[in-house]
């Protein structure tokens, strides 16, 4: 049996349940392990992204291809890694400034967007103009 290995990280749970469903529509197996955990805890769920989307190893490359041809909006797609060049890669959000949101039931509105990159670890800082 092939084991499951993971496709990509989305900052948002629906993202990747609609990820997961062009896959299945394609006749390949996807799960998405973080969906019960993102849905259920709001605040450090969704708003903390990571949400990981796993395939069987077999059927990685044809995910690849699948997820290749989809087409995100450019204001919500992944920003690539300076350093290695990868989009697998996440926005960082500060604790502080999601209590803050959620305690006066406002968004946390940031010019600096901080991002990780999930395969060389590198962290760097995006300021929007």
């Amino acid at each position: 049996m092939s084991k499951l290995v993971l496709l990509n990280i989305y900052n948002d749970v629906y993202e990747a349940l609609c990820v997961k469903a062009s896959l299945e529509a394609a006749g390949l197996y996807a799960l998405v392990p973080d969906y019960h955990t993102s849905s259920t805890n709001w605040a450090g769920g969704v708003t903390l992204g990571n949400v990981r989307l796993l395939v069987l190893e077999t059927e990685l490359q044809a995910a690849h291809e699948i997820t290749d041809q989809q087409q995100l909006p450019a204001s919500e797609a992944a920003a690539p890694c300076p350093k290695c060049s990868s989009t697998k890669t996440s926005q960082m959000v500060s604790l502080l400034e999601v209590a803050i949101a959620i305690i006066l039931l406002i968004p946390a509105i940031r010019r600096t967007k901080h991002f990780i990159c999930h395969d060389c670890k590198n962290r760097w800082k995006y300021e929007r103009s």
